[in-house]
């Protein structure tokens, strides 16, 4: 009697399951189209309900995950991913979408963390974690380890310009320029990138190779027009290399983004190496009139050209 009342129990208890896994895959299912169809919160909503029917439904909880990246509720989208790697450690999917999580609230040690079990057990890994890992390693000045990763980015898509920018800004922080060069060349081969062109710039600029130099600060501000530096090393580039005419022009254009000590600094060095000493003056006394190193530095430079070149 009392086995027959057990196989009953047991009986109800896996029918009681099915009927929940059922429910629980509707649900999901329903879930996807509201997602497919734009109805993020609603899709939510399923997801939730799908996961509460079904304490082991893995697609439920990876569905509510994808929901809230697309809102992107990142702290949001953890939860549901950790209960899938209650269920299953090794769910590839999970640990993947953990490390975007992590990397977009930048928690960058459980980045690395997740990071590393994914490519563990990940046959094929997505570069894109290699690229959050490596910046993650990055952020902690961990340089040989971000350059490991990014590496291994590029080696599963040749054309992943980010990680070609990286290591390329990595091996110029570390005055590697031959490398640096390599790296940001083949990234700005890929995709006109202006951060790239910037880096490549400064490459050359240390190498004293300004007209090339130079030839790359212009992609600089032709692509990002309101950043300054660029207009900057365009400037001394150009002066450096002796062309004086474009140097001015540079020089006066960054002057129209921003009147500063600095920058009539910069345009009366370019006047004075010119030779046009009336020009340099000019410029030296107005910068006088700003605080700070460059506005004594132009006040000392407008003097020195007035005695020696003015009177």
């Amino acid at each position: 009697m009392l086995k027959k009342l057990t196989f009953i129990l047991l009986t109800l208890t896996l029918i009681t399951t099915f009927v929940f896994a059922q429910d629980a895959s509707s649900l999901y299912n329903e879930g996807v189209k509201l997602l497919k169809n734009g109805k993020t919160q609603e899709a939510i909503t399923k997801f939730k309900s799908a996961a509460m029917k079904d304490k082991k439904h893995v697609n439920s909880r990876l569905g509510l995950a994808n929901a809230h990246f697309k809102l992107q509720n990142w702290n949001e989208a953890v939860a549901p991913l950790k209960e899938v790697l209650n269920i299953e450690p090794k769910n590839k999917e999970a640990l993947n979408l953990i490390v975007q999580a992590h990397y977009n609230m930048k928690n960058y040690d459980k980045v690395i963390k997740n990071g590393e079990k994914y490519f563990n057990i990940a046959e094929e890994p997505s570069y894109t974690a290699y690229y959050m890992v490596g910046k993650s390693y990055s952020k902690k000045k961990e340089w040989s380890k971000a350059l490991n990763s990014f590496k291994k980015a590029t080696e599963i898509n040749s054309n992943d310009y980010k990680s070609m920018y990286e290591m390329g800004k990595i091996y110029y922080m570390a005055k590697k320029y031959s490398n640096a060069a390599q790296y940001l060349g083949k990234a700005t081969e890929i995709r006109e990138y202006p951060n790239a062109y910037y880096y490549l710039g400064l490459t050359y600029y240390k190498q004293k190779q300004y007209t090339k130099a130079a030839d790359n600060f212009v992609k600089v501000t032709e692509l990002k027009p309101g950043f300054e530096n660029g207009h900057y090393f365009l400037a001394q580039s150009y002066k450096n290399a002796g062309q004086y005419n474009k140097a001015i022009s540079a020089g006066k254009s960054l002057l129209k983004m921003k009147r500063s000590g600095k920058n009539y600094y910069l345009l009366g060095g370019i006047y004075l190496q010119a030779k046009n000493y009336q020009e340099a003056y000019n410029y030296y006394n107005q910068g006088s009139s700003y605080s700070g190193k460059y506005g004594k530095a132009c006040t000392k430079w407008a003097n020195y050209v007035q005695q020696k070149y003015l009177q």
